[in-house]
């Protein structure tokens, strides 16, 4: 394990142990749901996140559609495994169009058809770009896109698992925060088992939104694939940290999460991101076997 990656490992857990003992307190402290930064991060702040399923299925449905035609040297790709490549790849595409298009509409509260063009155009710009920049290194843009669809796809999952079987009250729900509170470490009760299942005030443990901006740590991990980005590093880790950190904050002043929640949703986004970042470079070439055989 790298030494960032321990440091960065080491500050979650001690935002976490914090968090045991000032979540309340702070909530209680910040709580400002008329604040207009605030506000409009909860309305827009995970949206760039979020668009990162349509990037990334971009990335690997076009680099799939090159490599298909122009294979690596004496290759050839597999038809069904290439196929089923193509096919995930689109319905992650799709599924983040769906994605921005659902949370625009619902949770910015835009009209359907502004909402619909907004998908519509993340799509289209993506769309263009990818197809331009990957014809030079498709093999490169499959690695990131894979690294990026997974990170996103397994976090978002395992924090949408977590909300209902923690039970979480929100803060912003709270009629008497001291007896209603419960500690991140201890799940209110089983939402498999619990009348809240349905209820999005039970739903605050980890943050969906801070999972989405989390996700953006495939921007700073993008210069391992292509070697142009190291320039712009340090520049992304600062405004990754920055933008993360501004997220975080937004949704403890709205009381629409505690700090542990926050903290936790990141800490799960960026394990997978650094898990699957290992993992395809030591292991993708198993992948690359699968996909090709030899002429």
């Amino acid at each position: 394990m790298k030494k960032n990656h321990i440091l960065c490992a080491a500050f979650f857990a001690a935002l976490l142990i914090a968090a045991s003992f000032l979540d309340l307190p702070l909530s209680m402290a910040v709580f400002s749901p008329e604040s207009a930064a605030a506000v409009f991060l909860g309305k827009f702040g995970h949206i760039p996140g979020n668009s990162l399923f349509i990037l990334c299925g971009l990335f690997v449905l076009f680099a799939a559609l090159r490599l298909w035609k122009n294979p690596p040297p004496n290759s050839v790709l597999r038809p069904a495994p290439g196929a089923v490549l193509i096919l995930g790849a689109a319905l992650v595409t799709a599924g983040g169009v769906y994605i921005i298009f659902s949370e625009l509409k619902n949770e910015a509260a835009i009209d359907t058809k502004i909402s619909a063009a907004a998908a519509a155009a993340f799509l289209l710009f993506y769309g263009v770009f990818v197809f331009k920049a990957s014809a030079k290194n498709p093999e490169r843009f499959l690695k990131a896109g894979f690294l990026g669809a997974a990170g996103a796809v397994f976090s978002m999952a395992a924090v949408g698992a977590l909300k209902v079987i923690w039970d979480r009250r929100r803060f912003f729900t709270m009629d008497d925060p001291v007896s209603q509170f419960t500690p991140w470490f201890l799940p209110a009760s089983p939402g498999l088992f619990n009348a809240s299942l349905d209820s999005d005030a039970y739903r605050s443990f980890p943050s969906g939104h801070s999972c989405a901006a989390a996700a953006l740590v495939w921007i700073f991990i993008l210069p391992a694939y292509f070697p142009k980005l190291i320039k712009m590093k340090k520049y992304a880790l600062c405004a990754f940290a920055l933008y993360l950190a501004a997220v975080m904050a937004s949704r403890i002043i709205l009381g629409k999460h505690f700090l542990s929640d926050t903290a936790a949703a990141a800490a799960i986004t960026l394990f997978f991101f650094f898990a699957f970042n290992f993992l395809i470079k030591k292991y993708f070439w198993i992948v690359e076997k699968t996909l090709f055989k030899t002429k």
